[in-house]
């Protein structure tokens, strides 16, 4: 591949791994309803109010298998809190289904997890969907 001299200087060197750099989401206004009603329940789970919680769980339910797959990453991502993964599980498990190998791969590698409390409540979802 030949490259003009004047973009060789502009390429810089790579350190450690590159920057992957998300899409910013459309202004709140742009945003479909659907989405905007996706994140209100995603922040719904992540406060520590049970009545909230349990509204949210419910609401998660009633949407049927269409937020798993975000459920399940939002479960298996370190970088949230273990109170907040364990009502992500308990919003899976109020929908009673996972579609998708990926997802269920997830929740698998999730038996593994440093937390005991994630262990155990993936264990009993897991449990709960073979029935």
């Amino acid at each position: 591949m030949n490259l003009s001299k004047e973009f060789l200087p502009r390429l810089g060197k790579l350190k450690g791994k590159p920057k992957v750099v998300k899409p910013s989401p459309p202004p709140l206004e742009d945003r479909p309803r659907e989405w905007l009603m996706m994140d209100l329940m995603f922040e719904g789970l992540r406060v520590r109010n049970e009545r909230l919680n349990a509204i949210t769980i419910e609401l998660f339910g009633r949407f049927g298998d269409q937020p798993i797959r975000r459920l399940v990453v939002e479960a298996a991502s370190h970088k949230n809190s273990v109170d907040y993964r364990l009502r992500v599980l308990q919003a899976i498990a109020r929908i009673g289904k996972v579609a998708g190998v990926d997802s269920h791969l997830d929740l698998c590698t999730l038996l593994s997890d440093p937390n005991v409390k994630i262990r155990e409540a993936v264990a009993e979802l897991l449990e709960t969907l073979r029935q």
